[in-house]
């Protein structure tokens, strides 16, 4: 499913929630937004994958989660 959002906070909010499994957005925008809530919660939250499209774009997912990096 594909959710079209207004604001990234709005996409962050459902991605927290565990209502979304990932999140498309301007990468450099969600690194600082994910280091941002990471600080804040004292924990890692969010993490950002070292992904780019051509139009620098990133992919934020909770930690934990399956579709993120893999060891």
């Amino acid at each position: 499913m594909l959710f079209l959002l207004k604001l990234v906070d709005d996409g962050i909010k459902l991605l927290r929630e565990g209502k979304v499994k990932a999140l498309v957005h301007d990468g450099p925008r969600l690194v600082y937004l994910a280091n941002k809530i990471n600080k804040k919660a004292k924990r890692k939250e969010l993490i950002v994958l070292p992904f780019q499209f051509n139009l620098k774009y990133g992919i934020v997912f909770p930690k934990g989660s399956q579709l993120g990096e893999r060891p």
